[in-house]
C-alpha cells in the first residue's frame, strides 16, 4: 500500500502500479482515494 502511494508520486499509472505490486487495478485505485 504505501510503496503504491511511493509509485503514484513518482507519476506511475495506475495499471503500473497493480503490476508492481501484484495487486489488481480496482484495488489500487482503492488505496489511492482513501
Amino acid at each position: 500500500k504505501v510503496t503504491a502511494l511511493k509509485l503514484q508520486k513518482k507519476g506511475h499509472s495506475i495499471e503500473d502500479i497493480a503490476e508492481c505490486v501484484d495487486f489488481d487495478e480496482e484495488t489500487v485505485k482503492k488505496w489511492l482515494v482513501s
